[in-house]
């Protein structure tokens, strides 16, 4: 397989949870050479990368937001990459959907919505990545 991409002139991407060596590979020669290979561990963002992730985020979408208002949703969030793309496409969606600025309090119902579910007694739904709609009786 390597000789083939190499032949190629192409780079492989392999990605994968937790060690090489955790994977269960039964190949011993694949394994060797998957744990020869550069080795690259993506973790949760720190505080500061994260902050501008959102703020990109934001920016990509011609959102603009609080400095304030960024920092509540930072401090709020899940820390990981996906969390903040999620949440700023639901702030998105809702923005649009009610015609008002993102503020703290949408970023509560939203975050409200993630951990609990859509409001049992039918009040506004907003749209959220994190739970799909409920149909309405």
């Amino acid at each position: 397989m390597t000789a083939a991409i190499a032949d190629l002139g192409q780079p492989l991407l392999v990605t994968g949870r937790g060690a090489v060596r955790d994977w269960g590979l039964t190949l011993p020669d694949l394994s060797s050479r998957l744990t020869a290979a550069a080795q690259l561990r993506v973790s949760n963002p720190d505080m500061d990368t994260l902050r501008m992730v959102l703020i990109k985020l934001f920016s990509d979408r011609q959102l603009a937001v609080q400095p304030e208002t960024v920092e509540y949703a930072l401090h709020r969030m899940e820390r990981s990459f996906a969390a903040a793309s999620a949440l700023v496409a639901a702030l998105d969606q809702t923005n649009l959907l009610r015609n008002r600025r993102i503020d703290r309090s949408m970023i509560r119902e939203i975050l409200t919505q993630e951990q609990e579910g859509p409001d049992p007694r039918g009040g506004p739904e907003l749209i959220s990545p994190f739970h799909p709609p409920t149909p309405r009786s």
